[in-house]
Order: structure tokens, then sequence, then C-alpha cells
């Protein structure tokens, strides 16, 4: 079954919001409405690259705010779409892409989860002792992952937690996030009935004032009220700042131990709270007589995911620098490749990352060893373009392309209806598909990445070929990546490389000042043995994937363990 494609002017592009079955940059089929907001929708969709449901969520601002209005808010919504791509941890919300619907509204897509936020739960009752410690407990461990990458939340409070049916916690909306240990911005973050009180005195904000938070969100749970009413914006800042907060066995009964805990959660000077989420949960344990939990596999793997790119500094750079030249209409391809493991998808990931985040097009085409149609990593890159293209520009140009443009393409139906060598059809399907690359990167700017490019079939290199002398100079920007060690010298894909249009770059092992960086980011606060970090990377070569692959060995092992916060 064809999956039709939504082409510029089918009237997509008038409408201020997304609607169910429309295809968002050719990639998401919007289904249903999930929930909305003051500032947007969030949208259950089809990922149809790669075949699964995930939670679209749309910003829509409304006509009336000013442009700096609008422009601050963009800015908060792509800071949240950062900062919850490098933080990846089973309690925090998982994000998939960032992109520009047809009528210019923004969207990152995330995981669906299901069950209900904290505040919808206590709305009948509150929470009973047992399962709000369970809740605190995932709380600290989710803070203590935040904290370690060096982020401070700034907007703890039972609405943005939810609980999956099977009792697991999730922390939502990172549009706030806060640098750690830098000094407070010019004015407030987060929500004016959790906010520490260290946010008005202009002090440097760290961890300590998310547990503040933390601790009214526990108050909240205990009692169904907040510790200080809103009478006035200006009373309720004050009472953060100067009034002690009451305790919450004055509203309904709360174990007594509890109620110490949370009453040090919202001790008014920071040094008198908890001083980290690793001695907060530490209290918790023992004051529901549970034993400090190890934590489980997935969330000590969430540490191994590093959250910058290490060693590889120039080589972004690099690309970052192709990319602005690629804005001024000089654009270069570049091949990257290395051995496997050497960093080469680490590097793509955050140029992805980077780009998108500068509102480029980007189209990503994997090419694999086996069960790809052929020119299929060719389709995946190119749906990018689609929502791009003008309309008089696709009406030229979508006969000879129809294959390319059809979903059939990833259902592996396309090897039969190829074009042959020599033919009329194939001469006219790479003269649209330079027509159609070059028209557009002469008018924006746009990257097409191909990885692996080991495994691309013949097709599929012959189109890349036809892609990099189209674009070259243009505005549209063409990477690809393959494995040096499985590539032929003679293999089409350096063809342009010898045409002095594509530039080459291999990635060489890290340094072992690179993986001790590495180690370092992975396993933040570890005490790390002499000799250990020499010995690891005399053990993988300074492969950075073999070396975070046996750093996971010893934690899947028990060699590290994460207990009470901090790593042994």
């Amino acid at each position: 079954m064809r999956t039709p494609i939504t082409l510029p002017g089918s009237g997509v592009g008038e409408r201020r919001s997304l609607v169910p079955g429309v295809i968002v940059t050719g990639r998401y089929r919007v289904e249903s409405l999930l929930g909305e907001g003051g500032m947007g929708r969030i949208w259950l969709a089809d990922d149809l690259q790669e075949r699964r449901r995930v939670a679209l969520k749309e910003m829509h601002v409304p006509a009336e705010l000013s442009a700096a209005k609008v422009e601050e808010l963009v800015l908060l919504f792509r800071h949240e779409f950062f900062a919850m791509k490098k933080l990846q941890h089973p309690s925090t919300l998982k994000v998939f892409d960032w992109g520009m619907t047809e009528a210019g509204n923004r969207f990152i897509t995330m995981e669906v989860v299901g069950g209900n936020d904290l505040s919808s739960l206590v709305r009948e009752a509150p929470l009973d002792t047992r399962t709000l410690y369970r809740v605190l407990i995932q709380m600290a461990q989710v803070l203590a992952f935040i904290h370690s990458r060096l982020y401070v939340h700034c907007d703890i409070k039972a609405s943005n937690v939810r609980i999956t049916e099977s009792g697991a916690v999730k922390l939502m909306d990172f549009g706030v996030m806060h640098q750690l240990g830098t000094p407070s911005p010019g004015k407030l973050k987060g929500t004016l009935e959790y906010l520490a009180p260290e946010w008005q005195r202009g002090a440097s904000i760290d961890g300590r004032a998310d547990l503040y938070s933390l601790g009214v969100m526990a108050w909240y749970l205990a009692t169904r009220k907040l510790p200080f009413k809103r009478a006035s914006p200006a009373v309720l800042l004050a009472d953060h700042l100067t009034r002690p907060a009451p305790r919450p066995s004055t509203i309904c009964p709360v174990d007594p131990q509890l109620e110490e805990i949370i009453l040090l959660l919202m001790a008014k000077d920071p040094r008198e709270r908890f001083q980290d989420a690793g001695e907060l949960l530490e209290a918790l344990c023992q004051a529901s007589g549970e034993p400090v939990p190890e934590e489980s596999l997935s969330a000590r793997a969430s540490y191994l995911h590093v959250p910058e790119v290490v060693g590889r500094e120039a080589e972004l750079e690099g690309l970052m620098n192709g990319l602005a030249e690629a804005d001024w209409g000089q654009s270069r391809a570049v091949l990257v490749g290395g051995p496997a493991g050497v960093g080469k998808t680490r590097l793509l990931q955050e140029f992805e990352l980077q780009a998108k985040l500068a509102e480029l097009p980007f189209g990503r085409g994997q090419c694999r060893a086996e069960g790809l149609s052929p020119l299929a990593p060719v389709a995946q890159a190119l749906r990018c373009l689609v929502p791009h293209t003008p309309a008089e520009l696709m009406d030229r140009v979508k006969a000879p392309l129809a294959r390319l443009l059809s979903s059939d393409v990833f259902d592996g139906d396309l090897h039969e209806q190829l074009p042959r060598d020599g033919s009329d059809e194939k001469t006219a399907f790479f003269a649209a598909l330079s027509e159609w690359t070059r028209t557009l990167g002469g008018r924006q700017s746009f990257v097409l990445c191909f990885e692996d490019l080991q495994w691309a079939d013949s097709a599929s290199l012959e189109a890349l070929n036809v892609l990099i002398r189209a674009l070259h100079g243009t505005r549209g920007m063409v990477v690809g990546t393959f494995r040096s060690q499985e590539l032929s010298r003679l293999s089409l894909a350096f063809q342009t490389v010898d045409e002095k249009l594509t530039s080459r770059v291999d990635l060489e092992p890290l340094s072992a000042e690179h993986v001790a960086k590495l180690v370092e980011l992975v396993l933040p606060g570890l005490d790390v043995p002499e000799g250990f970090v020499q010995r690891l990377h005399a053990t993988t070569g300074g492969n950075a994937f073999f070396a975070t692959e046996c750093l996971r060995m010893l934690v899947e092992a028990g060699a590290l363990k994460r207990v009470g916060g901090r790593w042994e």
C-alpha cells in the first residue's frame, strides 16, 4: 500500500495547526490529538521511517505575541529538545527529532508514555506513604543523574512527573533547564509555587534548588495542598524567601520521618538541605525501611551515553564550517571514514543535532547489509526535501521520481521497478533528481546524510554521486560515512573524491587523554584506580565503541555499581 506524501500547495500550509491525516516533513503521519495546552498540542503520530508510534509536540504561538516573545519561546522549545537529547535515562522522556511543520510551527517527537501525571493522581486523595516513598526514591535517582550531567531541571512539580502503569516515574518538561553552578539569570525560572529561595537572591543555582522544589512537590502529594497559597505573586515569593514551611501533618496525617525529610528539603538555606540527591536517597531508604537500591541496569547504562563528543571536536568543527560554507552557496561534500566503532555515528549524531537546532532540513539515509530495497537510503534522506519543494518544481520531477517518493521503497517492493542501465528512463530519473536537488540547493540550506556506505547498493551509490555533483557549490550539503576496512578504494563512493568534489576525512583512534575524559563523563565522581585508563586505552586501541562496551561490561558484571547516587 502506498502512503501519500503531503506536497506543498496542498492546503496544509494555510492551517495554523496540524490535523489528523497530515504527513509532516514527509515522515510523520498525524493520527489523533493526545492533549493540548496554551502553547501547543501533542499528537499521536506514526513515524513512517522508523516504523514506530511517537508523540509529536507541536509548538503553537499565539498571533498576538510580540516578535521578541516569540523568539524567546522558540529558544525555550529548542533548549528543551537539546537538553532532553543529552539526558537519556529510564526516568526521563526519550526524544527523537526536531523539525518544523509546513505552517511554520516547530515540533519535537518523543516516546509515547502512558499513565497519569502526579497532579491528576492526587485529585481524589493524597498518595499513600508507601507510594510516595517510591516516587521520591525514583525522583532522587533521576535528579542524581541530571545533576551529574551538570544540569538543574528548574521546574520540578507534580504536573511534570508522570507515573506509568507499572509505577515507573517519567520526568517531563525540560524547557527551563539551567547549567549547574552558573549565576542565576536575570529572571526567575520555573513555577512560583515550587520556586527555591535562592532564585530570588540571585545566588549561584545548583542541584539543591531542585531538591527544594521536590520538597514542595512531596508536601503537595502528601496533603493535596501547596505549602504556600498564592494570594499574589509577591506574597508567594516572600513566603518562599522568609516564611518557614508549615508541617504537612497540620493538614492530614503524615509519616513523621517523611515529614522531617520534606521539611529538610524545604530549608530556606541550601546549606541546611540535603546536599545532593544521593544523600536524599539514603535518607529516604532509611526512613522507609527499604535498602538503598542498586540502580537498574538500564539506569546505570544511561550513564554510558556520553553527552558530548569526545576527541572529535576538530572533525565536528570541520563539518560545522562546511555547513557555514554551504549557507554561502559554496557547499562541498564530505565522506567520513574509519574502522567500526571509531566514532563516526556519534559524530554525525552531534552534527545532526546542531543542524536541526539551526532549523535546517536534515535527511538521513541508513544503508544496511541486507533487508533494504535499492535506493532505499536515498529515498529516506530525500523525503525531508518534499515539504520544501515548490509545486511547480514538484510537477516537473514527480513523474520520473515517483518510485523514489512512494513509501514502497521502505517496504521492499522497489527492486523490480528500477530503471535499466542505459535506458531513457534511467537518464530521466537522474536528470530529475539533479534538477530537483540543485534547484532547492539554490534556494535554501539543507543536509543529506548517508550512513554506512560500505553496504550501499550500486544504484544508491550512483544516485549519491549525482547528488554530490548537482549540489556542489550550492547550499545543499552531502555527508557520508563508511567503514574504511570494508570499502574498496575503487568503489563508486570515491568517484567524486577523485573529481575533487568531495573531501575525505579519516577518524583516528582516541588518545589516552580522550579515553580519560570519556571515563570521567560516563562515570562522574568515580575514584578511578591508578593505571585503569591506560589499560583501557591499550586494550581497546582507542576505539570509542570498544572503550564504552568495556565500561558497560564492568557495569553489567557488577564491578562498577551505582549505590546511593554514587559510583563505587
